[in-house]
């Protein structure tokens, strides 16, 4: 889901923004923006038809996805799952590798939020 986020934001280094549009992945983000977008949807299947897309187009579509406001649920869905991997761990979260983890997990959260804030 992170990933998901970091690739609309543009910021998962190494990987070009709305690297998922032009792979026609159709990540997390994407099905919230089109979930309740016709017309997205409609334009997002008419760009994954063509056997080549430019990078225009690709642009032109992710920033409509973005503007789409699907972060938020996004983000929400990540921490109600990071949530409930918490509450999986049981004990092991009190332990030391268990707290590393769930620290870890709350920290790549805390991180979706602000990037999606700015």
């Amino acid at each position: 889901m992170a990933d998901d986020i970091r690739d609309v934001t543009g910021t998962d280094e190494g990987k070009p923004q709305y690297a998922d549009i032009q792979c026609r992945t159709p990540s997390l983000v994407i099905l919230l923006a089109i979930k309740n977008d016709a017309r997205l949807k409609t334009r997002l299947r008419e760009l994954w038809n063509f056997s080549a897309m430019t990078p225009e187009k690709v642009r032109e579509l992710g920033t409509s996805v973005l503007v789409s406001s699907p972060l938020d649920e996004a983000t929400d869905m990540m921490n109600h799952e990071i949530d409930a991997a918490v509450e999986a761990l049981g004990e092991y979260a009190n332990h030391e590798a268990g707290r590393a983890l769930v620290h870890w997990a709350r920290s790549l959260a805390r991180g979706m939020a602000l990037r999606g804030a700015a």
